[in-house]
């Protein structure tokens, strides 16, 4: 009975330590400015033969990808970046945003598109720095901030 107890110990530890060489190669891709998951980036090899897409979470499974292959990131918001998956460490892949500005942005009350120019009425102007500092969710967050605006 005894002999059966200690094979079931070493047993037991075979497949303990079996199981940490087989887990899967799960990443999470974020965003390198912010350190927030990216949902929807495109995996893929070289011959594009092999590919996944992250998750809601900005995970993925790199198991069907050999060790020595190089992996490509895309994704519409961010710059595309290859690295072999070898490469890869703590599981973490970090993208950097592309930088896309806007030259400017005319909000008016009017249903017509109008610009600057032709609005006969007082114009206030918030600059881009002033915007990222705030972080409004609305653009009507961001009048009400400019305290020259009353919005109801």
């Amino acid at each position: 009975m005894t002999c059966l107890v200690k094979n079931t110990k070493y047993i037991v530890l075979a497949l303990f330590c079996l199981s940490s060489f087989v887990q899967a190669q799960n990443i999470v891709v974020l965003n390198k400015n912010t350190k927030e998951p990216i949902v929807g980036v495109a995996i893929f090899n070289t011959s594009k033969s092999t590919s996944v897409v992250t998750d809601f979470y900005g995970k993925a499974n790199l198991d069907n990808f050999k060790s020595a292959e190089t992996v490509n990131f895309k994704h519409l918001s961010y710059n595309t970046f290859s690295i072999t998956k070898s490469a890869i460490k703590k599981a973490r892949v970090f993208l950097q945003p592309k930088a896309q500005g806007l030259d400017e942005i005319v909000i008016s009350g009017s249903k017509f598109k109008e610009s600057k120019r032709d609005i006969p009425k007082k114009i206030i102007s918030v600059r881009s720095k002033d915007i990222t500092f705030q972080n409004p969710q609305t653009s009507a967050d961001l009048l009400t901030a400019a305290g020259q605006v009353y919005i109801q």
